[in-house]
């Protein structure tokens, strides 16, 4: 018996992780946070006169994104396919079987910080689904 690895991500809480329950299959959650919170500073002074307002401001999940290695490298993969039906869009990668590890990074609107993790090898195709505004509904690699 072949035993597939399937890891999904889902970003509303509450959805059954046993839509896999009929196959065999190992599931694993990897959730990009649907927020993060950042503190911003200026690097210089304020110019003179002006005073400089520090706040703590939400980014939301902008989009996610896979590396062909560390996302330090910047060597993002496009998808090999993307199709639209409705008001989703799921775009696929077909990660092959390179030596490299591919990454999953998560972006966020307005800010540069991403979260990455490296997938596991045995993972050869991801699907990404977004709605209206681009928002990521799912994530899901097998």
């Amino acid at each position: 018996m072949v035993t597939r690895y399937i890891s999904r991500l889902v970003l509303s809480p509450g959805l059954p992780l046993a839509l896999c329950m009929t196959c065999n299959a190992y599931a694993e959650d990897l959730p990009c946070p649907p927020s993060i919170a950042v503190n911003e500073s200026l690097n210089q002074p304020a110019p003179e006169g002006w005073r400089v307002e520090h706040g703590i401001s939400d980014h939301f999940l902008a989009g996610v994104t896979f590396f062909d290695g560390d996302p330090k490298d910047r060597m993002s993969i496009a998808p090999t396919h993307d199709e639209q039906t409705g008001r989703e869009n799921t775009s696929t990668w077909d990660l092959g079987s390179g030596s490299t590890r591919v990454w999953l990074a998560c972006r966020y609107l307005d800010t540069g910080i991403m979260f990455s993790r490296p997938l596991p090898k045995t993972f050869t195709t991801c699907r990404v689904v977004t709605g209206p505004g681009s928002i990521v509904r799912s994530v899901s690699c097998i």
